[in-house]
Formats: C-alpha cells, sequence, structure tokens
C-alpha cells in the first residue's frame, strides 16, 4: 500500500461545488443511468484515483457520498466526511469514515447539532470538528470532547498541540490560537484563509483590502505575533521545504493565476492559468493543480515549481481534486466527483 504526505492545502475547498450545487442536487445525488436491460444502477459519486508521473492512473474505491467537509487521514488511509444534504438545509450531524482504498464507510460519531469543519489531526490520533463549538473525537470514535467555543475552520500545528481556527470580533474575522494542554486562546491576527508553515512557527494568512490589494497575503510568527506582508493574493499553500507560498489571483475575466512567491520576500511569479487546489511536491520542486473550464470536464496537470510548461497528468468528465503526494514524489492522490448527466 502506498503512503501519502500530508496534504499542505485545503484552500481547495470545492469552489465548484459551491456553484453547482442547487444544479446537480437531484440529478447527480441520485447518480442513476439506465442499464441496457431496462434496471437501473447507481452509479459512485465520487472515486479516489492515483496517477504516475507518466500518466498512468488506476481508480483505488469507489463511494456514494457526497462530502460537504472531509478531512484526509496523515497516512491517507482514510477520508473523514461530513455529507451534503441539501441546498439551504441544515449541515448533517454525522461524521463518517471512509476508506481510500476500498468500499467501506462508517458512522464514526453523530454530533447534538450539524458539523459543518473537519480536522484530521498530523499525529493520526484525533479528529477536530465544528459544530455549535469545537470539538474533538479519537480516530476510533472514542472520547468526545468539548475543547473551545464558537469557531470555524480548525486547522491543527504540524505538531499536534495546537489548532487554529476563525472566530470574529463583532467586525472583522480573527484568527485564534487554542493551545490543547493549557486550553489557553490567544487572538493572533485579523484576516482569513490560514495555513500552518511546515515547522510550525508561522501562520501565512490573508487580509481583505491589504493596502492596494483586494487581498493581501501575510505571515505572522506565531510565538511574537509579528506580521508582515507578502505578496497580494489569496493564500493557497506552502512548499514542504517552507521557502514558498503559492497564491492564487482573480484576474479580470474568467479564471484565476495560480502563483509562487518567495517566503522570505520577492517577486511573484505565475506559474499556471486558471489554476485549483495547488499540490507541491515532497521536494517542492513541482506543483500539481487542478484545470477546468467547465463543470463536467476538468483535469489534473503538472508545473514545475520555478515556472514551466505545464503538462496533463490525467483527464476526467468529472470534478477533479489534487489531495497528496507519494513519499517518493512519483504517484498523485486525487478525487473525482460524479457531475450532471452521468
Amino acid at each position: 500500500m502506498q503512503d501519502y504526505t500530508r496534504l499542505t492545502s485545503e484552500s481547495y475547498r470545492w469552489s465548484m461545488r459551491t456553484v453547482v450545487a442547487t444544479v446537480l442536487a437531484l440529478s447527480c445525488l441520485l447518480g442513476l443511468a439506465a442499464r441496457a436491460d431496462g434496471e437501473q444502477r447507481r452509479i459512485p459519486w465520487l472515486t479516489f484515483n492515483e496517477v504516475t508521473l507518466d500518466a498512468k492512473t488506476h481508480v483505488l474505491s469507489r463511494h456514494d457520498i457526497f462530502p460537504d467537509a472531509w478531512s484526509l487521514s496523515p497516512d491517507h488511509k482514510r477520508f473523514a466526511h461530513v455529507d451534503y444534504t441539501c441546498d439551504g438545509c441544515p449541515p448533517s450531524t454525522q461524521l463518517m469514515v471512509a476508506d481510500v482504498r476500498g468500499p467501506g464507510d462508517r458512522l464514526l460519531i453523530a454530533a447534538a447539532h450539524g458539523i459543518r469543519y473537519v480536522a484530521w489531526s498530523p499525529n493520526g490520533k484525533t479528529i477536530a470538528f465544528t459544530s455549535d463549538a469545537l470539538w474533538l473525537v479519537n480516530a476510533d470514535g472514542t472520547n468526545l470532547r468539548r475543547v473551545g467555543e464558537s469557531g470555524i475552520q480548525p486547522a491543527w500545528s504540524p505538531d499536534s498541540r495546537k489548532i487554529a481556527y476563525l472566530t470574529s470580533n463583532g467586525y472583522e474575522p480573527v484568527i485564534a490560537v487554542l493551545t490543547l494542554a493549557s486550553r489557553s486562546v490567544r487572538e493572533l491576527a485579523v484576516g482569513q484563509n490560514f495555513r500552518w508553515s511546515p515547522e510550525g512557527s508561522r501562520l501565512a494568512y490573508e487580509k481583505v483590502g491589504g493596502g492596494s490589494c483586494t487581498f493581501q497575503a501575510r505571515i505572522v510568527d506565531v510565538s511574537s505575533g509579528a506580521s508582515r506582508a507578502v505578496a497580494c493574493g489569496s493564500i493557497d499553500s506552502w512548499s514542504p521545504d517552507g521557502r514558498h507560498i503559492s497564491l492564487i489571483r482573480y484576474d479580470r475575466g474568467p479564471g484565476s493565476s495560480l502563483w509562487n512567491v518567495p517566503t522570505r520576500g520577492g517577486r511573484p511569479r505565475r506559474i499556471a492559468w486558471d489554476a485549483f487546489g495547488a499540490l507541491w511536491s515532497p521536494d517542492s520542486r513541482w506543483i500539481a493543480f487542478g484545470r477546468g473550464h467547465h463543470y463536467c470536464s476538468s483535469k489534473l496537470w503538472l508545473v514545475p515549481a520555478s515556472g514551466g510548461r505545464a503538462r496533463v497528468l490525467a483527464a476526467h468528465s468529472r470534478i477533479i481534486g489534487p489531495l497528496a503526494w507519494s513519499r517518493t514524489g512519483r504517484k498523485i492522490l486525487y478525487e473525482a466527483e460524479l457531475c450532471s448527466g452521468q
């Protein structure tokens, strides 16, 4: 069984799904297709796949699930998820766990209130989720406990000792950090869309309306609280060596562009157009990303992190999402979701 490095970016939060959820809810959630004998069969909504760098793909597993919130386990064998219910409906109260390389999918816990965000700890022992408050549960479903007040988008520090989350001061979004041992909370910065650095001493985040930027990417030191601007753009992910951050910029017209920015300062470099879900290779030399001009046609691309010609690794009539590189950097794990009419 292949193991994978931890996904460094969760910024790809199904932006395409947000647009199409209402349109596809009835047709896709049923996922039915007529067979030649007139019977109906259910088409799995989601598949886990892997592709080699020479573009050889195969399906690892198929699942009839529609994840609205999710997190991959650090060993990349399991997929914690909360399924979409319906547009405008309360979120599901059920936290499920699916097997990445098999058909299994089981209920982990049933919460008293709807679950909106899920985050698996880097040490693999615990899953954090937000409901009416911030909760933790062991990866086997035991020891459910409340650890914090209301907040969203929990993100574990690399050592699994702290959780950053988004709260509010009544006027603006605020990034707070909870230290689990002491249960102490510190408000770190006004901003949103944050990512821990690989070594865990810094957070990259974005500030709305920072100077001449619509979104200003910044880096804050977790210990001192000192922050500095890096570039204009929306935070995507850190490189594993901590020397660069990928940003998404929304340019004039449709689509977006992917940029590589040195964390110590320097000129940003545009890497690709119409990109989402940037995923750095373990050696920080390559970036895999998704691209799709239409809901039912998307591709997985590979481009040098320093810039250059991009090439297609996988093409689908489904909506794809890059998930993780193998530790050797020879394979990429990704998911593909059903699209309307399939």
